[in-house]
């Protein structure tokens, strides 16, 4: 044993269970900072993304109007089209009209612009999903409105027209049947917006000034919904808003009568919105079958506000807080206002 000595190892020290937990909520805390941050950010880039869509979407409208002397109209009726069927209103969309200025011919080269939007020849068009169509912060993509009256499936979209500043139309008329009554002229079809029934707007009847007048915004989408008339009416759950060839307000058009995200509830045609306040998406279930009683606010999942084109094609976002008199004024054509949204 001499010259030799011993050597023991040293005890090595491991983490305490009170410093792992130290460690452990560290972590929890700087995931708990970043967390709203990251979700920030990709907010920002589906934003972005949205305002790109209305981008595209106000592009193809001028480029329509370009074309054609004339920006869609809103909602196409008995006195534009040769029509077929049991109603005669074709009811076809601005939206299903400009499909070719957006490059989507796979679905308007078999659109049959000669039938209605839910007849059976369009019953396979309607159901198309059209990204342009879709924002990313809704999850609207893929969702479908069913009506068991019709053989058609309709696609969900996110984008909605300008109707003006009060309601759909002027008149006391559902305007579904042909001939019209003699007294529901052009006028009491019309709206105050760039959008109405029959006649498309001109360029040069935005006389407030194109870069002034509001074009198009957002709407969010209703949830998977079934119409199925074998139950009574007061059971029956039906929700179109947001979708793109649909001919009503809420599904495919709006207006400025409220504000943004309103909390006051939406006057769709009875019974075709579903009321979900939580959601954002607030309606009145007893809402009347006059066109004219019949108005849709602007709404989106972008906290705090919407996007809105202009007929000169920018988009900015609008907050809800937004003077209700100034969000008013730019949702007319010729009213003589200067409007200073951001």
């Amino acid at each position: 044993m001499s010259g030799r000595r011993l050597v023991f190892p040293t005890k090595r020290r491991g983490f305490t269970l009170v410093e792992l937990l130290v460690v452990i909520a560290i972590i929890a805390i700087l995931i708990a900072l970043l967390l709203p941050a990251v979700q920030a950010a990709r907010e920002a880039a589906r934003r972005a993304q949205c305002a790109n869509n209305l981008k595209q979407n106000s592009l193809a409208m001028l480029n329509y109007e370009s074309a054609n002397q004339t920006f869609p109209s809103g909602y196409v009726d008995c006195g534009d089209w040769n029509v077929s069927g049991t109603y005669g209103w074709l009811g076809t969309t601005a939206w299903a009209l400009v499909l070719p200025y957006l490059e989507q011919g796979n679905v308007s080269d078999d659109y049959d612009y000669n039938h209605r939007t839910n007849e059976f020849q369009n019953k396979d068009i309607v159901s198309s999903t059209v990204p342009v169509y879709n924002c990313p912060t809704d999850d609207s993509a893929g969702r479908v409105n069913v009506h068991s009256r019709h053989p058609s499936i309709f696609a969900r979209s996110n984008y909605v027209f300008c109707l003006g500043s009060e309601t759909m139309m002027r008149g006391g008329h559902f305007a579904v049947s042909c001939p019209y009554p003699s007294w529901l002229t052009d006028f009491y079809l019309g709206t105050d917006g760039a959008f109405q029934i029959r006649n498309g707007r001109r360029m040069r009847d935005l006389m407030d000034g194109s870069s002034n007048t509001a074009l198009l915004s957002e709407v969010i989408s209703g949830k998977e919904s079934f119409w199925d008339i074998s139950v009574p009416f007061s059971e029956r759950s039906w929700d179109n808003r947001g979708v793109w060839a649909y001919h009503l307000v809420g599904a495919s058009g709006y207006t400025h009568r409220d504000g943004p995200n309103s909390g006051n509830p939406d006057w769709m045609v009875g019974g075709e919105c579903v009321d979900h306040p939580e959601e954002g998406l607030p309606c009145n279930e007893s809402a009347p079958y006059s066109l004219m009683q019949a108005w849709a606010a602007a709404r989106s999942r972008h906290p705090g506000g919407v996007q809105m084109a202009y007929g000169d094609g920018h988009v900015t976002f609008v907050a809800d807080a937004v003077d209700l008199f100034v969000w008013q004024a730019v949702s007319t054509i010729a009213d003589g206002e200067v409007v200073d949204l951001p």
